[in-house]
């Protein structure tokens, strides 16, 4: 068939490329478009708006049905989170050199109020200016003023700026072991938000569109799902678990693109917290549950 083709500009984002590489698209520099190649963003758009069908009766029900599996799995991700700060395990690594220290500061963690005038009364201890100015000793008695307190927030659902800044310092080795394994395991709890469960769905035919190859498609934001689009004939004819976990795939894609680093590290978050030794077994029951149920959707009338 004929070969399709679209042009880039200098900010195309990695959405765009990657969509588009996925409904077979090549895409070719800018000034393509100088002899009438379409622009790569005009074709995205022109993609990304489905046609959306009216939902029959089945799969509405099949939807909610859908969206209470989501549900149960958030219930039992807010669950293993109580479970999991009531006991945190904190502790910095050991500091050899300067930079590190200022990875420290720079990483943001100064941003908490009370850590930040902890950092200050021990700068001005040591009569300096930032912490690069204290020496070994003096820096490892400030962490050990910090711990305690991040400790703390921790058991109390410390919000995203200190987490956000704990995880950056464990990405550059600064934390122990033990904690980098806990920052990490406590940050996927909070990955599926509750707002994100009702987000809406949205029918289409991919037969009917240029969109042959895509199953499911997210609708973001910003870093936030807004709800994701889903093929007539995919809803009809897979399973419950092939569905369940397609919209945990398209609320993953608030992080990124299906070839980002982010999107694959959000995938693995929710794994994580699903195969945790701690996740209620009541959860597979319940799934199950709506399985049974959403297995026999329309069968009835035959």
């Amino acid at each position: 068939g004929k070969e399709k083709l679209a042009a880039y500009s200098c900010h195309v984002n990695e959405t765009v490329a990657e969509t588009l590489h996925g409904y077979g698209y090549r895409i070719l520099p800018e000034y393509f478009n100088n002899i009438g190649l379409r622009n790569a963003e005009k074709v995205f758009d022109s993609l990304s708006v489905h046609r959306a069908l009216a939902p029959t009766t089945d799969e509405v029900k099949k939807l909610k049905l859908l969206e209470e599996g989501v549900r149960i799995i958030k219930d039992d991700i807010d669950l293993a989170f109580t479970r999991h700060r009531e006991k945190p395990v904190f502790k910095f690594g050991k500091f050899i050199d300067k930079d590190t220290q200022r990875n420290f500061k720079y990483c943001g963690i100064d941003n908490d109020a009370e850590i930040a005038e902890i950092i200050q009364k021990h700068i001005k201890k040591h009569n300096g200016w930032s912490v690069t100015d204290l020496d070994k000793k003096a820096f490892d008695e400030m962490l050990k003023d910090i711990e305690p307190v991040i400790i703390r927030k921790l058991k109390d659902g410390a919000d995203d700026s200190l987490l956000d800044a704990l995880q950056e310092l464990s990405g550059k080795g600064q934390l122990e072991q033990r904690t980098r394994e806990y920052l990490s395991t406590y940050k996927s709890f909070s990955f599926i938000k509750a707002e994100d469960v009702s987000k809406p769905r949205f029918i289409f035919d991919r037969s009917m569109e240029e969109a042959t190859n895509t199953l499911g498609e997210s609708i973001t934001e910003k870093g936030s799902y807004l709800g994701h689009w889903v093929d007539r004939g995919y809803l009809k004819d897979a399973d419950f678990s092939n569905l369940l976990a397609t919209w945990l795939h398209e609320i993953s894609h608030k992080v990124g693109g299906d070839q980002s680093a982010e999107f694959s590290y959000a995938l693995t978050d929710i794994i994580q917290v699903l195969v945790s030794p701690g996740s209620s077994s009541k959860t597979q029951v319940k799934l199950a549950a709506l399985e049974e149920v959403f297995n026999n959707i329309g069968k009835a009338a035959a």
